[in-house]
């Protein structure tokens, strides 16, 4: 068992280690570098070819600028041996779910505590199935650490902003977040969802119940804090060609394949569908134009929809500082997971989620 630390009482800056530099890992980088509450200890990379090199180098900053001493490694083992008392994991999960696993099992023994973005389904620690919550609880209970897995969606439009505005319901009878965006400058050519497959290959492309599996966490999230009783998840999914070559950031396509993609990930409570996230992601602007879509072209949009008494309609709309809806949710997922150091640090042992936290907020995010 690791040996107890004292680094939850907030003395001093908070030691942090950044675990892949990613899309959204070089932006947490560069918001850990630039937050005076932070200190940067270790940084751990996947390519061979950004070993050695300076953090400063690797990070998309806000306002720093010059060397900060942090050298980039490929050894976990140094990670570790920095004695951070948090690392932001922000390494793939695709294709690699079980090293994934391995990882933060390893982190939280040896006495770290975790927040993360990987593997999304662990926003509740049920999401990934009780194998991976039982392993991570264990290593959690060894190390005397604390967990988290956040970002923008999910992580908090879906699950901790609906949970938020519950509090405002004396009866809720359903649940629907709908999100729309255009992710053409994503640059993943095929996603797992199925965006790219060839139209006429997806029914064998696409792995059937792969995104309700991906959200079963978000579900299971807001039926623990709602308190029921989530009893079944259903995927409903739709897709459609531009007709056309096009080529955008993401990739080079043809007219048959998948440029636009719509589902409905739908939770059951007593018999009736009360819980639904629905999203659809573009590559195209003008594809199926009669699915829902964002305020504008260049917004990534939520629309929150709690019916009951009352009811509660919100709009979440990202946008500004040049960012296309891509970049908003890249950093939305960064700062989400920045922004929630203090609190995960500062928490009692084990697998946590926004119920049991308390309120994340952009502190030192006011620029000067």
């Amino acid at each position: 068992m690791a040996e107890p630390r004292d680094t939850r009482a907030g003395a001093g800056r908070i030691r942090v280690a950044q675990w892949g530099t990613g899309n959204a890992g070089s932006v947490a980088l560069g918001a850990i570098l630039d937050d005076p509450g932070l200190e940067l200890v270790a940084l751990w990379v996947a390519r061979s070819s950004s070993a050695s090199r300076d953090a400063s180098e690797l990070a998309i900053r806000r306002a720093g600028t010059g060397a900060v001493g942090v050298a980039a490694t490929t050894d976990p083992t140094a990670v570790l041996a920095a004695r951070p008392d948090c690392v932001v994991y922000m390494a793939t999960d695709r294709d690699r779910a079980e090293e994934v696993v391995d990882d933060l099992a390893t982190i939280l023994a040896a006495g770290i505590n975790v927040v993360a973005t990987t593997m999304p389904m662990l926003v509740h620690p049920d999401g990934a199935g009780p194998v991976v919550r039982a392993r991570l609880a264990a290593a959690c209970a060894s190390g005397n650490s604390s967990f988290l897995c956040t970002g923008i969606e999910p992580g908090f439009t879906a699950d901790a902003l609906v949970l938020t505005l519950s509090s405002l319901s004396r009866e809720i009878t359903r649940v629907y977040v709908q999100e729309a965006m255009n992710v053409g400058s994503y640059r993943v050519p095929r996603w797992r969802s199925g965006l790219g497959n060839n139209i006429h290959q997806d029914a064998t492309l696409y792995r059937e119940g792969h995104i309700a599996r991906g959200w079963t966490g978000v579900l299971t999230l807001l039926a623990d804090g709602l308190g029921v009783t989530l009893e079944e998840i259903r995927e409903v999914r739709r897709v459609a060609a531009a007709g056309r070559v096009f080529e955008v950031p993401a990739g080079r396509y043809g007219p048959d394949d998948v440029a636009a993609l719509n589902f409905q990930v739908i939770g059951v409570v007593g018999g009736e569908p009360r819980l639904v996230v629905d999203h659809t992601y573009r590559l195209l602007d003008e594809v199926a134009p009669d699915w829902p879509q964002p305020l504008a072209p260049d917004r990534r949009t939520t629309r929150i929809r709690i019916s009951g008494v009352p009811d509660i309609d919100v709009t979440l709309e990202l946008g500004g500082a040049g960012l296309d809806p891509t970049d908003q949710g890249v950093l939305g997922t960064a700062m989400r997971a920045v922004h929630a150091i203090p609190a995960v640090v500062a928490a009692p042992a084990g697998m946590r989620t926004s119920l049991d936290l308390p309120v994340i907020v952009g502190r030192h995010a006011m620029a000067p």
